[in-house]
C-alpha cells in the first residue's frame, strides 16, 4: 500500500483483486490536487477512487479525475468513483459524472438518472 498525506488530504493506494483502489480522506483543492495527480498518474487498468472520506472536491480535483479517466480509458482501463459523501455526490451529479459512481459492494456504476437500476 502506498500513502500520500498532508494535514488536508490523505491518500492511500491499495490493490484489491489486482485492481487499484485509491482511498481519499479530507479535501481535494488547489493546495492538494498535486497529491491526487501524483497518486493517480502511475495507475493503470480499472481504477476505483473511494470518496467516502472526502468532504470537499473542487474543480481542480474534478479536472484531475477526468484527465485520469481519459488516460485510463484510452489504454483500455476505466476509473470509477465509489461512495461519495452527499456534498461531493451532488457536485458530481450536477456535472453529469454520476454515471461514474459505484456504491460499495457494486460492480457497476449507478446512474442516478436511470430509475430502472437498483
Amino acid at each position: 500500500m502506498t500513502t500520500y498525506a498532508t494535514t488536508a488530504l490523505q491518500i492511500r493506494v491499495a490493490r484489491v483483486d489486482e485492481a487499484p483502489v485509491v482511498m481519499l480522506t479530507g479535501e481535494v483543492d488547489l493546495s492538494t490536487v498535486g497529491q491526487l495527480a501524483a497518486a493517480l498518474e502511475p495507475l493503470d487498468g480499472h481504477v476505483v477512487v473511494d470518496l467516502d472520506g472526502l468532504s470537499f472536491l473542487d474543480c481542480m480535483g474534478i479536472g484531475n479525475l477526468v484527465a485520469a479517466r481519459n488516460r485510463l480509458v484510452a489504454d483500455g482501463g476505466d476509473l470509477h468513483l465509489r461512495s461519495p459523501q452527499d456534498r461531493v455526490r451532488r457536485v458530481l451529479e450536477l456535472l453529469g459524472l454520476d454515471d461514474w459512481i459505484i456504491e460499495a459492494g457494486r460492480a457497476e456504476p449507478v446512474n442516478a438518472r436511470d430509475s430502472t437500476r437498483e
